[in-house]
């Protein structure tokens, strides 16, 4: 299984993990504990994201350090914390919300000046055996990710990733646009959208949506599907106009596998 392309991904985690790594507190906007590091986010960058909540959390909490104590010993695989010094709320964000699973908090109820919003720094944690944690976009967003590194037609690409567990890519955004980009690296790579069932209506394979107009214009670009060309039913990154483009499913490319982060219940 090839990790060559996605490893640079995660350089930038090695580097602030071992930046940060040391004593409990190693200064304003980073903490270590039981050997995971949390990172604090500018305030700039609060006030644009939005949490998914797991639980509601606790009073009374004196710190961001003893509300990371508790998030340690109560659900390690939280995504991190949000603390409030004024009210001393500790309240766990399981997940950045990315579209799926959760309540959505929209980033207007979490307020810039009176929040601290730590993340943890170790994503791989968080994924599947196998895949790689690659973070892009908006601050904490990530995806678990493993190229096939093989060509092969769209339907046994998908085969490959249904085996672990997971799905031919979304690519739904620019940002993401850009990591599978990155990936293919000068090759071309099927991702998880056709339109095999209803001609014209495409599909992401994560979850059954129909892909959206604004969808297809920010990653297909130019190459936007046409029934002008045949049946092209399936999906993939086009190195030639290094964007989205339909393709007849029986072509050859490599793949991109995604699956869901890893959330304990807390």
């Amino acid at each position: 299984m090839c990790r060559s392309n996605l490893a640079v991904f995660i350089v930038i985690l090695k580097l602030m993990h071992d930046h940060m790594q040391g004593s409990n507190r190693n200064s304003a906007d980073a903490m270590v504990i039981n050997s995971s590091t949390f990172s604090q986010l500018p305030s700039n960058v609060v006030s644009n994201i939005t949490y998914g909540l797991s639980t509601s959390g606790w009073t009374g909490v004196s710190s961001s350090l003893t509300c990371a104590l508790k998030l340690m010993g109560n659900c390690p695989l939280s995504r991190g914390f949000l603390y409030q010094p004024v009210s001393e709320q500790c309240t766990l964000v399981q997940w950045l919300y990315q579209g799926s699973g959760g309540t959505p908090v929209p980033a207007g109820t979490v307020h810039a000046h009176s929040t601290e919003v730590f993340l943890n720094v170790q994503l791989n944690g968080f994924c599947n055996t196998g895949f790689e944690a690659v973070e892009y976009g908006r601050a904490g967003q990530f995806s678990c990710l493993v190229e096939i590194p093989s060509v092969m037609n769209y339907q046994n690409a998908t085969a490959e990733c249904n085996k672990l567990d997971g799905y031919l890519a979304s690519v739904k955004t620019v940002d993401k646009f850009e990591v599978v980009k990155a990936i293919a690296n000068n090759a071309d790579m099927w991702v998880g959208l056709d339109d095999i069932v209803d001609e014209g209506n495409f599909v992401w394979q994560e979850d059954g949506s129909l892909a959206t107009s604004a969808q297809i214009t920010a990653v297909f670009g130019a190459y936007a599907p046409s029934p002008s060309y045949g049946v092209q039913d399936c999906a993939k990154y086009w190195d030639y106009s290094k964007t989205l483009d339909d393709d007849f499913c029986y072509h050859l490319a490599k793949g991109l596998c995604e699956t869901q982060p890893l959330y304990a219940a807390c």
